[in-house]
């Protein structure tokens, strides 16, 4: 009976290591993605746009609604993004337009917004 007694103890420590072990990979992984340098462009005329532009940036959740990130006015800009979906809406002279980007771990994007 003892033997058997030994043999549950064992099977499940090695179960609880081997969980605890997939966690802490999971945890790993989840810490190595880098924010990612995403550069946003306004365009006129095949050309930087030169003036204010109204600019918001939204994370998209797995719903695809949109979560507020960031905002400014200026016709580019570089910012820092986690990985993830996110959807930028530029505004010029009442023209509205918007584009949905991926950013990735470790990587640059940049994101064109033709306004004309």
């Amino acid at each position: 009976m003892k033997v058997k007694g030994l043999r549950y103890v064992i099977v499940s420590v090695t179960a609880l290591a081997a969980l605890f072990v997939t966690v802490a990979s999971a945890n790993a992984a989840i810490r190595s993605e880098q924010p990612a340098n995403v550069t946003l462009v306004a365009t006129l005329n095949e050309g930087p746009a030169m003036r204010p532009v109204r600019w918001t940036v939204y994370r998209l959740d797995n719903n695809n609604r949109p979560i507020p990130v960031t905002s400014f006015r200026r016709h580019s800009a570089s910012i820092v993004l986690e990985p993830g979906r996110y959807r930028a809406e530029a505004n010029l002279n009442n023209v509205n337009r918007s584009r949905v980007f991926d950013v990735s771990r470790r990587s640059s994007s940049s994101v064109v917004v033709a306004m004309d």
